[in-house]
């Protein structure tokens, strides 16, 4: 009869009344049906704590004083899970060797410098190989507007004030040297601003 109709007694009430405080709904639902036998449900016993106005006094939170079970086991782990632990010196199936290529969310190329995980932009590497360290504010641009094409002759290093008048002039091109002409009006135009501030 779990779940049906049932009228409760005085008794079984005067219980719920002395029992619940402190008691979660399974302990009283065992001790219920312990002392009644009667198959009373989970939900029966929350709708009559609920229509008694009863309060567990249960938060769901420690209480102070509780020591947890797992206390003292630091870096505990369940028997048998061992046999999923990676062996040292493994390598994971999607490890990438160093100078490994990839193309990043915005269409660059990358490649692999170092392990366990770095990378850098390839087009960089590219031109610090054949021209030494690039400067934080060097920006390198694609003259036919390719990102992927990272040709030391498809590439060009400028300045942010440069790229901002390459920009704002729609100065680019995906001919390289309609790109060069704008690069050379960028860098003018620039030189004639720093002319009048002096």
């Amino acid at each position: 009869m779990k779940g049906k109709q049932h009228k409760y007694t005085q008794s079984e009430i005067d219980f719920f009344i002395e029992f619940v405080p402190g008691h979660s709904y399974k302990e009283i639902q065992a001790e219920f049906i312990k002392r009644f036998s009667w198959d009373i449900s989970l939900s029966q016993v929350k709708s009559l704590i609920n229509r008694y106005g009863l309060n567990t006094g249960r938060t769901g939170c420690f209480e102070k004083g509780n020591i947890p079970w797992n206390k003292g086991l630091k870096g505990h782990c369940a028997k048998g899970s061992e046999k999923g632990w990676f062996g040292k010196g493994h390598i994971p199936q999607n490890h990438r060797a160093v100078g490994s290529e990839r193309v990043n969310v915005d269409g660059y190329i990358e490649v692999k410098i170092a392990e366990p995980n770095k990378w850098r932009l390839k087009h960089r590497v590219v031109w610090e190989q054949e021209y030494g360290p690039l400067k934080k504010t060097d920006i390198i641009i694609f003259l036919d507007g390719n990102k992927i094409n990272t040709d030391i002759n498809n590439l060009a290093v400028i300045n942010r004030g440069e790229h901002l008048i390459l920009n704002s002039h729609k100065l680019r091109s995906n001919n390289a040297d309609i790109t060069n002409v704008g690069i050379g009006i960028a860098k003018l135009e620039t030189a004639i601003r720093n002319k009048k501030k002096t």
